[in-house]
């Protein structure tokens, strides 16, 4: 049986071996739980809130490259953010970006017959699973309690790329 797909999408899964992702005739799209290019890699929802950075806090569709997180980005979408947003609410109000941005992005890919989108500005940071230790996890509860880590509110927006 010969695979022949036209097009694959991921979701925190290990890297592809290159042979895989460029499988599907259009190519590899990847859900990235985080901001891409600033913070790439694993846990990438937890870091922004440890560091304080609600511009950074969201979610990012891109298509798969030979970096990680690196690859041109389809689309984008930050969701509101309160005061003393969770990693637990933050993931929920991410899982419903991607149910709004998913869909149209596959849309337009049909409709186009190809997967464009923009080259990242900058490389940002790659978060390994094994940086999270469990003293993060302290950390920023006890800042928390203490009321030493709340992040800027902001309302949520939505960046659609088509194209460089």
């Amino acid at each position: 049986m010969e695979l022949a797909p036209d097009m694959m999408i991921t979701s925190g899964c290990p890297l592809l071996r290159a042979e895989l992702s460029q499988l599907p005739r259009l190519g590899t799209v990847n859900i990235h739980w985080g901001i891409a290019p600033q913070y790439r890699g694993e846990n990438t929802l937890f870091w922004p809130l440890y560091f304080n950075d609600s511009e950074h806090l969201g979610v990012t569709i891109h298509q798969i490259d030979d970096s990680i997180d690196g690859g041109p980005i389809l689309a984008q979408g930050w969701p509101a953010v309160s005061r003393f947003e969770t990693e637990l609410s933050a993931t929920l109000k991410v899982t419903r970006l991607i149910s709004e941005l998913l869909p149209r992005v596959v849309k337009e890919i049909q409709q186009i017959g190809r997967i464009t989108g923009k080259s990242p500005q900058g490389t940002g940071r790659l978060y390994l699973a094994r940086r999270r230790r469990w003293y993060h996890d302290f950390l920023f509860r006890c800042r928390r309690s203490l009321g030493g880590s709340a992040l800027s509110p902001r309302p949520a927006r939505e960046v659609r790329v088509t194209g460089d």
